[in-house]
């Protein structure tokens, strides 16, 4: 028994030591470094088939979640539901209660309409506005929220709305829901 666990230690041991990168005296830098080196390996260059482009092509990029727009609940019959646009256009929409579209639903908008929808949030300068309202904090427990998220590179901006929102919020909330309200929806199956 002692035999075959000294057995396997050496065997072990031999193949650590075979494992390890070699070094080579010649490779020391003696400028600015006295270990050893390891051996440089001869490196081949691939040759690309085509030039790779500067800037990504439009399937290259991440696809993400550019816009969430969330309607909640009340204690009475105010529309739930949300809307997911996505920076190359599909727009996903999930009715819950008390709206036309109950379930799931998908949409898709051309380039210059996600280029458009984006130009909106710059315009009113959503990147600005506080991340709740009313900013004093004081909610009033029956109305409902509308919540949107809104994505910059790889910063997500939140502003939550129940009540005391500027004009220029409130009209773009107005004219966001009825964007997403008038495009041509396809209902999809959902797994259960």
């Amino acid at each position: 028994m002692k035999l075959t666990i000294l057995s396997i230690l050496v065997i072990l041991a031999v193949i650590f030591v075979a494992c390890t990168p070699k070094v080579t005296e010649k490779a020391i830098d003696t400028n600015t470094n006295t270990e050893p080196v390891e051996e440089a390996k001869p490196v081949v260059e691939a040759k690309p088939e085509r030039e790779t482009p500067t800037e990504p092509t439009k399937s290259d990029r991440e696809v993400y979640v550019m816009v969430k727009f969330k309607k909640t609940p009340c204690y009475g019959k105010c529309p739930m539901y949300n809307v997911e646009l996505y920076n190359n256009g599909r727009v996903v929409y999930n009715g819950k209660k008390f709206v036309e579209r109950v379930g799931t639903y998908e949409a898709k908008i051309s380039e210059a309409d996600v280029k458009m929808v984006k130009q909106k949030f710059f315009d009113i300068e959503f990147l600005d506005l506080p991340n709740e309202y009313p900013v004093d904090g004081q909610k009033i427990a029956d109305l409902p929220s509308t919540i949107i998220d809104f994505r910059v590179g790889d910063m997500i901006k939140q502003v939550r709305d129940r009540h005391g929102a500027p004009d220029k919020l409130k009209d773009f909330e107005k004219w966001l829901a009825d964007y997403f309200d008038g495009l041509a929806w396809v209902k999809t199956e959902t797994k259960e």
